[in-house]
C-alpha cells in the first residue's frame, strides 16, 4: 500500500502527464476491443449506450459514447487522458474498476469505455430482489467509497440508489461520479439519464446553483440512506419537480416513515440522516465521519470479503518497479518546484 501523501503526488503528476501530453498509458488502450459487436444494445445513458460483451474470457460492460460534435472518437479520447487517466488509478473496492478504453470500428467511431459487469445490477434492483438482506454494511460500503473519492479530491455529483451497483459478494460498488476539475459531467462513468434528480439534491444546488461539492454529496447519501431502509426516494409524496423544489426551498427534509418495522438501527440510522440534511453545508458531517458513526453500530457482516480491484484488473505486461517510478516522480516534483 502506497502512504497517502505518495498516492496524492502519482494521481496529480500523472494528471498533468495525461493532460500535457495527451496520451494515454498504453495499457489501458485495449486496440483488440475494436471487433465487439455493438448491435445489441441493453441500456441507454446520459452520454451513450451501455453494452454487454466477452473480453479476454471475461464478461464486461461497454459504454459506448455519443459524439456530438466534429472531433474525432481518437481526438476526444486524446482530449481526456488526464480524466481516463486518474479514472484508471483509484483502485478502491467499492469503486467500479475502469478496465481500459478504445475506439470502435463503426462507419462512425465512438469512444468506448470498458468496465466489469455487474451481474447483480444496481442497489434499487438488487434490494428488491434480496428484500432480507442488511443494509447498514451496505451503507458502510458507499459512504467508504464516497470518503475515498473526496480524499483525492473527487466529487460524485450525481449519488443516488440507482447508481450504485452490487457485487457478486453483495457488496455495494460506486460507480457515476464526476471529475471535480470538470465543469461537466464525465463521460467516462456517468452511466444513467442526465435529467435532473432534484429529489437528491442538496438545496445550495436548487437554489444557488454552484457545481456539486463534498458537502452535497454528503446531502445525497443522507438520501440514498433513506432509499435503501424505506425503499422509498426522497420527497416521494410530491409529484412534480416544482413542488420538490419549493419543499426544499421552505427547508422540508424526507419525511419520516411511520414507527411501524422501524427498528433500532433503523433509528439510529435516521438521526445520521438528519445530520447530512442539515441546510447549512458547513453543518453537515463529513464522509469519515459517517463512515466511524456507521462502523458504531457493530452489526456482524456475513458476506464474503469484498473482491480487490485486482480481481477484475487482469493487466498483461512488464512489472513496473513502483519504488522506483515513487522516486522518479518525486525528483521530477521537486525540479518543477525549485525552478525559477
Amino acid at each position: 500500500e502506497l502512504a497517502s501523501r505518495d498516492r496524492d503526488t502519482i494521481l496529480r503528476l500523472l494528471g498533468l502527464f495525461g493532460e500535457f501530453s495527451q496520451t494515454l498509458p498504453a495499457i489501458f488502450q485495449l486496440q483488440d476491443l475494436v471487433n465487439l459487436d455493438l448491435t445489441m444494445p441493453l441500456a441507454e445513458g446520459g452520454h451513450g449506450i451501455i453494452y454487454k460483451a466477452i473480453y479476454k474470457n471475461q464478461i464486461i460492460c461497454v459504454k459506448a459514447v455519443r459524439m456530438y460534435h466534429r472531433q474525432s472518437a481518437k481526438a476526444e479520447l486524446a482530449a481526456r487522458a488526464r480524466e481516463i487517466g486518474l479514472a484508471a488509478h483509484l483502485s478502491h473496492s467499492n469503486i467500479l474498476p475502469f478496465l481500459g478504453s478504445a475506439v470502435s470500428s463503426e462507419k462512425v467511431p465512438r469512444m468506448c469505455f470498458v468496465f466489469p459487469w455487474m451481474e447483480n445490477g444496481n442497489l434499487v434492483r438488487y434490494l428488491k430482489v434480496h428484500p432480507e438482506i442488511h443494509r447498514i454494511p451496505l451503507l458502510h460500503d458507499i459512504i467508504s467509497a464516497l470518503g475515498f473519492l473526496h480524499q483525492n479530491g473527487i466529487v460524485h455529483g450525481s449519488l443516488k440508489a440507482s447508481k450504485v451497483l452490487v457485487s457478486e459478494t453483495g457488496h455495494a460498488i460506486l460507480a457515476d461520479f464526476i471529475m471535480s476539475s470538470r465543469d461537466q459531467f464525465s463521460l467516462i462513468t456517468d452511466f444513467s439519464n442526465l435529467s435532473i434528480s432534484v429529489n437528491w439534491m442538496a438545496p445550495e444546488l436548487l437554489v444557488l446553483k454552484p457545481r456539486p461539492t463534498h458537502a452535497s454529496d454528503i446531502w445525497a447519501f443522507g438520501c440514498v440512506c433513506y432509499e435503501v431502509l424505506t425503499g422509498l426516494i426522497p420527497f416521494h409524496e410530491y409529484q412534480t419537480i416544482p413542488q420538490v423544489i419549493r419543499a426544499v426551498i421552505k427547508q422540508e427534509v424526507p419525511s419520516k416513515p411511520s414507527n411501524d418495522g422501524w427498528d433500532e438501527l433503523s433509528e439510529k440510522a435516521w438521526s445520521l440522516m438528519e445530520e447530512c440534511w442539515k441546510y447549512g453545508s458547513d453543518q453537515r458531517p463529513n464522509s469519515e465521519q459517517l463512515r466511524d458513526a456507521l462502523s458504531k453500530f457493530n452489526l456482524v457482516d456475513h458476506r464474503p470479503s469484498p473482491m480487490s480491484p485486482a480481481h477484475w484488473v487482469k493487466k498483461d505486461g512488464p512489472k513496473i518497479d513502483y519504488a522506483r517510478v515513487i522516486e522518479i516522480l518525486h525528483e521530477v516534483l521537486q525540479s518543477a518546484t525549485t525552478e525559477p
